[in-house]
């Protein structure tokens, strides 16, 4: 009997980009919490060059995190910039196609990059998962009538009024618009019943330019076909729920990032798997990862330059580094 492995993509731009810490904990989330066989994809669109310092760190770190929890990680490469489908011409003429990665598009392009699956899980880098999720892939046939299985968007009230005029005029029905952050994906179903290239195509002759890249074009094209999971538990956006429950949750920092605040509510979540992925498992990776969050920190929240945001810099890292120290010698292992 073929093995019933969990199958799930991530995005990022390269191997050397710096996104490739934060799938190493959201990974690295999923497999101290999951019951079942994991395989995972790790999408990008540039190469990069293999002799380059960083892209050789993460290499091993992916390694050591396959040994680590004895899964599977695959690595494909899929340009986005050659624009020679429908599909990657709407991406590479969107207006923020200029100030974003083409690696968020990637998840669009899953049912024709993996050819063999019938489904996929789609997690964005931001998120790290409290429980296990298996269940969610071991039902999936449940869903098996709609093409994708997502949340809705609890953020829409807080987008610009323009935004909403643009998807009121090309409609787009916010009762039902979805993030594209968590989407369990059928692509047997989409590939059978959809041509994204068509769609593409269909927006780029008729000049419609949604204010999201990936999130609008999602939506548009699968708006009739989607099975709606509790936000609360498969795409819990902290910041907008401050006080609610989230041990039991997929945490989708959509708004500050714990690598970039020191006051993040939920830094400790994002922290925890952290320290116990390849990434940041001796006090000298947590120290690095420290320092540059500081160098985004210290200017935000401490007000002056050089002088309160060195000394409480310097204790955040001390208390980082004994919290490492504690769950590595002190802390019963799973």
């Amino acid at each position: 009997m073929k093995e019933d492995r969990f199958q799930i993509i991530v995005g990022v731009s390269n191997i050397s980009d710096s996104q490739n810490q934060h799938v190493g904990v959201l990974l690295t989330s999923i497999l101290e919490n999951i019951t079942i066989p994991v395989t995972a994809y790790i999408l990008y669109c540039e190469i990069d060059d293999p002799l380059n310092k960083v892209y050789q760190e993460n290499m091993t770190n992916y390694h050591n995190l396959e040994l680590k929890y004895n899964f599977q990680v695959e690595f494909i490469y899929y340009p986005i910039i050659n624009g020679d489908t429908p599909l990657k011409k709407y991406f590479l003429n969107h207006p923020k196609s200029k100030i974003l990665s083409h690696a968020a598009a990637l998840r669009c392009f899953a049912p024709k990059i993996l050819q063999n699956n019938d489904w996929v899980l789609y997690l964005d880098t931001d998120i790290v998962v409290n429980f296990d999720l298996s269940e969610l892939w071991l039902q999936r046939y449940k869903y098996e009538s709609y093409a994708l299985v997502a949340c809705i968007d609890e953020s829409i009230s807080q987008w610009p009024k323009k935004y909403h005029a643009l998807h009121s005029k090309y409609g787009l029905s916010y009762d039902k618009y979805f993030n594209s952050g968590v989407l369990l994906m059928n692509l047997k179903k989409i590939r059978n019943n959809y041509n994204l290239d068509d769609d593409a195509e269909y927006l780029l002759n008729n000049n419609i330019k949604y204010p999201f890249y990936d999130q609008d074009f999602l939506n548009w094209a699968f708006k009739n076909d989607v099975y709606y999971l509790p936000s609360s538990k498969y795409d819990n956006m902290i910041l907008r729920h401050p006080d609610g429950p989230y041990s039991e949750s997929c945490i989708h920092f959509t708004i500050q990032k714990p690598w970039l605040s020191i006051s993040h509510p939920s830094q400790g979540e994002y922290w925890y798997y952290l320290f116990r992925s390849p990434w940041g498992d001796t006090p000298e990776k947590i120290a690095a990862c420290e320092m540059r969050l500081l160098k985004n920190s210290q200017y935000i929240f401490f007000g002056f330059k050089n002088r309160f945001g060195i000394i409480t810099g310097i204790s955040f890292i001390m208390k980082h580094i004994k919290h490492w120290i504690r769950q590595h010698f002190m802390w019963k292992v799973k």
